[in-house]
C-alpha cells in the first residue's frame, strides 16, 4: 500500500509541472480586454459613428444646462400647513381689495365706513330728546318750541319706531294717523252702499272728499314722522304735506258746491272750475323749494287762507 501512495504522489507532481511549464493543457483566458484600435465596430455596424456623436452632444448640453442651472436641484422642503395657510389669507384679501397691491387708504376708508355704520347703530338705539338750539339748522322750523325734539335719525325705520316715544311731533303725527285711518274707514263703509241708498253721482262727489282729507292726512302723518330723516327727504315730504292740504280744501269744496247748485248747472261748473284751478295753483306754488322755509311761513298761511275763504263767493251767491 505505500507504494502506491508514493506513486500517486509523483503521478500528481508530474501533473502539476506540465501545467506549470504550459505543456499538455490548455489555457482558457479568464478576462477580455477592448482594444478599440484592434476591433472596430463601424465596420460591423452601419450608422454607429453618428449615433455615438448624438449621445456625446446631448450629453454635453445637458451638462451645460445642469451648470447654467447651478447644479441639480435640491430636493423639495415639506410645505408648512400655516405658512400656506397665511399664504392664502393674503390672496384672499388682495382679491377683496381689487388687486394684487393692497390699497391702505382703502383699507382705512372700508373700517371708517363699518365704524360710522356702527355708531349709527347704537345712537338710534339710544337716542333723546334735544333743545332746538342743538338741532342742525335745517331741522330748526318752529323756534316757538324750544325743547322735545327728535334729533337726525338717519333711518326710516328708526323714524317711524319714533312714533311710539313722547316728542314734539308726537300729537301731530297720531292725529293725523287716526284721522287717516278714520276716515278710510268711513270712506269704505259710504261707498260700498247699495245704489237704491247711494246712487252712483252722489258716492262720486263725497268720494273726491274723502280722497282729499286722506291724502292730506297720510302725507301729512308722513311728513311729521319722517322729516328728521334727512334735509332732502324733509324738503319732499313737506310739499307732498302742502299738497295734501291743497287737495283736502279741494276735495271739501264738491260737496257743497254739488248741493248749493244742485239746480244751477252752470253756476255749479263755474265754481268747481274755480276751485279746481285754485287749488292747482296752491300746489304748484307747494312744489317750489323755498316754499317750506320758515321765511316764508306767512307766505304759506296767505295761499291757503285765501284758498279756503274763496268759498265765501259761491256762498254769497244767492
Amino acid at each position: 500500500m505505500m507504494s502506491d501512495y508514493e506513486d500517486a504522489i509523483e503521478s500528481l507532481e508530474d501533473v502539476s509541472g506540465a501545467v506549470a511549464s504550459g505543456s499538455g493543457l490548455r489555457h482558457r483566458p479568464t478576462t477580455l480586454h477592448w482594444d478599440p484600435d484592434q476591433i472596430s465596430l463601424s465596420s460591423e455596424v452601419p450608422g454607429l459613428n453618428e449615433v455615438k456623436d448624438l449621445l456625446d452632444s446631448d450629453m454635453s448640453s445637458a451638462l451645460s444646462e445642469d451648470e447654467l442651472a447651478g447644479g441639480c436641484p435640491l430636493p423639495s422642503t415639506p410645505v408648512d400647513p400655516r405658512l400656506l395657510e397665511t399664504e392664502m389669507a393674503v390672496e384672499v384679501l388682495k382679491a377683496q381689495m381689487g388687486g394684487d397691491d393692497m390699497d391702505l387708504s382703502t383699507m382705512a376708508h372700508n373700517a371708517a365706513e363699518q365704524a360710522e355704520e356702527f355708531v349709527r347703530k347704537v345712537w338710534e338705539a339710544s337716542w333723546s330728546v334735544c333743545h332746538f338750539r342743538s338741532l342742525p339748522r335745517w331741522l330748526q322750523d318752529n323756534d316757538y318750541l324750544h325743547a322735545g325734539h327728535r334729533p337726525p335719525l338717519p333711518s326710516f325705520s328708526a323714524c317711524f319706531r319714533s312714533i311710539f316715544r313722547i316728542h314734539s311731533e308726537t300729537g301731530n303725527i297720531w292725529t293725523h294717523l287716526l284721522g287717516c285711518v278714520a276716515f278710510i274707514g268711513v270712506a269704505i263703509y259710504f261707498l260700498s252702499r247699495p245704489s237704491i241708498e247711494v246712487n252712483l253721482q252722489e258716492k262720486l262727489v263725497f268720494a273726491a272728499f274723502f280722497a282729499g282729507a286722506i291724502v292730506c292726512l297720510g302725507f301729512s302723518f308722513a311728513f311729521h314722522t319722517v322729516y328728521c330723516h334727512s334735509q332732502s327727504v324733509g324738503k319732499l315730504f313737506s310739499k307732498l304735506d302742502y299738497c295734501g292740504i291743497a287737495l283736502l280744501i279741494t276735495g271739501s269744496f264738491v260737496p257743497w258746491l254739488y248741493y248749493g247748485f244742485y239746480c244751477h248747472f252752470q253756476s255749479k261748473v263755474i265754481y268747481l272750475s274755480v276751485v279746481i284751478t285754485l287749488g292747482l295753483s296752491a300746489m304748484i306754488v307747494s312744489l317750489w323749494d323755498r316754499f317750506s322755509e320758515p321765511a316764508f311761513r306767512p307766505i304759506r298761511a296767505g295761499v291757503f287762507t285765501v284758498f279756503g275763504l274763496s268759498g265765501v263767493v259761491p256762498a254769497i251767491h244767492y
